[in-house]
C-alpha cells in the first residue's frame, strides 16, 4: 500500500487527526516523499494540517507550499542555504496560524504568535544570530543569481 493510500485510510478512519507530519526527503538516502499527493489528500480534511520537515529539501527542490496545501514547512540554514546550523525558517498557512492561535498546548520557545508580534515590530522574539542572518542574505543573493530552476536541476 502506498504512503498516500495509507494516510487516506487513516484520515477516513480517525476523523480527529489534527496533523500529518512528513519529511520532504530523507537526508541520508535522498528519497523524496509524496508531499504533493499528501497535500491533495489533506486539503479534503479542513481540520487537519500538513506539516513538512524540509530541512534537506527546501532550496534544492521545488516545494509549492500554497499550491500543494502545505500548512507548515520548516528548514534550517545548514543544508541548501550553505550556512552553519543555527537558523530555522518556517512558513505557515492561514489555516496553521488559526490552529496555532487557538491551541491549548503549552509553549514558550515555539510560540509563533509571539514571534509574529516581534516581527511586526521589526525585531525578533529572542536574540538573533546576526552573522547567520548576514550569511543568509549572501546565500539568497547567490541562489537568486543562479536561479531556482538551475539549482533544482543541479541537485536532481
Amino acid at each position: 500500500m502506498s504512503v498516500s493510500k495509507k494516510v487516506q485510510e487513516l484520515l477516513e478512519t480517525h476523523k480527529d487527526i489534527k496533523g500529518v507530519f512528513c519529511q520532504a526527503c530523507e537526508t541520508s538516502t535522498g528519497v523524496y516523499h509524496p508531499v504533493e499527493e499528501l497535500g491533495a489528500l489533506i486539503k479534503k480534511h479542513p481540520n487537519t494540517l500538513l506539516l513538512i520537515d524540509a530541512i534537506t529539501a527546501l532550496g534544492i527542490s521545488d516545494l509549492k507550499t500554497d499550491a500543494w496545501g502545505i500548512d507548515v514547512i520548516i528548514t534550517g540554514s545548514q543544508k541548501a542555504f550553505m550556512l552553519p546550523p543555527g537558523l530555522a525558517m518556517m512558513s505557515f498557512s492561514e489555516k496553521a496560524l488559526k490552529a496555532q492561535a487557538t491551541s491549548k498546548l503549552p509553549r514558550y520557545y515555539f510560540d509563533i504568535q509571539e514571534a509574529l508580534k516581534a516581527q511586526a515590530k521589526n525585531t525578533t522574539f529572542f536574540t538573533p544570530p546576526i552573522s547567520l542572518i548576514q550569511g543568509l542574505s549572501v546565500a539568497l543573493d547567490m541562489m537568486t543569481e543562479e536561479t531556482l530552476p538551475k539549482i533544482f536541476s543541479r541537485h536532481q
